[in-house]
């Protein structure tokens, strides 16, 4: 054999193999990417449900009043509203939210007393705003 063959085989060998290595780098490149724009994705959707709590606080009354029943149970549709449209994100907390919130109105709904009805929904109204200041913050 001469050297030119051996020449042209090892270069063949050569360039096939830096073919498939930059193949290979372009692939991890791009399941990298993928990755980190589902992160950031992620992380900006997160931001705005942080931004969309504060900006429910700020709207709902500075205090739980024993005196406004249905303002009281506003809040607790609002925060699961504001659960409910992002789910996909908090699947395991929507879920048990919305088992407390359906639990508690109808725990106050069964209250024969009135003032024990509206204790039941000042302590569910302010368990909801305490639930929106973690997400707030």
């Amino acid at each position: 054999m001469s050297w030119k063959y051996k020449d042209k085989t090892r270069n063949k060998i050569m360039y096939f193999i830096i073919f498939i290595l930059s193949g290979l780098t372009a692939l991890t490149f791009h399941l990298y990417k993928e990755e980190t724009d589902k992160r950031l994705k992620l992380e900006n959707r997160k931001q705005e449900v942080r931004l969309e709590a504060q900006n429910m606080l700020k709207s709902y009354p500075n205090y739980i009043s024993y005196y406004e029943p249905g303002e009281n149970e506003g809040v607790l549709y609002g925060t699961l509203v504001l659960l409910e449209k992002n789910k996909d994100i908090f699947p395991e907390t929507y879920e048990l939210y919305k088992k407390d919130v359906i639990q508690k109105i109808e725990k106050s709904n069964r209250e024969t007393d009135i003032f024990r009805r509206r204790e039941q929904m000042e302590i569910a109204g302010k368990a909801a705003m305490q639930f929106l200041k973690l997400l707030a913050q």
